[in-house]
């Protein structure tokens, strides 16, 4: 009786306790096309561009995501790189410009919080708002810019559209 009680025992603990596994986040890796962006001003004025064709230009920006077009501007996240097609109607090759790209993550829950492209002396980052399985949400930082005396930040939507 004490073996077979023994023997439920640790049939018990060996079947019934659940395994615990850290919860793991998708990679950004894959294919991106920019659906919108909104454009949020210091003095309060807010610009949504969700048109086809529009066109955003961010006026101190170095390297990516000088000009975006909606629809038209790609995005492609591979290991550490960026790629980018700023204009599909351009001939050449898939991607006009490939950039290096690091990642940071939370320290608390480690999901994505921000890439940085490490190409350029002054970096430019963007914060990882939204991480979803089909659409990335991207905040640039506040940005001065001195010609209109005003600062800006962008909030980017891009949807996935392959691997």
């Amino acid at each position: 009786m004490k073996n077979i009680l023994l023997l439920l025992s640790l049939l018990i603990t060996l079947v019934g306790c659940e395994k615990y596994e850290l919860e793991t986040y998708p990679t950004l890796d894959g294919t991106y096309r920019v659906s919108s962006v909104t454009m949020t001003t210091s003095n309060g004025e807010t610009t949504h561009y969700v048109n086809a064709g529009d066109e955003v230009y961010f006026p101190i920006v170095n390297g990516p995501l000088e000009e975006i077009i909606i629809n038209e501007t790609k995005f492609g996240f591979s290991g550490v790189t960026m790629s980018a097609i700023y204009n599909e109607t351009d001939f050449g090759s898939p991607w006009d410009r490939v950039y290096n790209i690091r990642f940071d993550s939370d320290l608390v829950t480690g999901s994505w919080s921000r890439i940085t492209v490490t190409d350029y002396l002054f970096s430019p980052s963007f914060n990882i708002i939204e991480d979803g399985l089909e659409y990335v949400i991207l905040n640039r930082n506040t940005q001065y810019d001195e010609a209109n005396g005003v600062e800006r930040e962008y909030t980017i939507v891009l949807y996935r559209e392959g691997p």
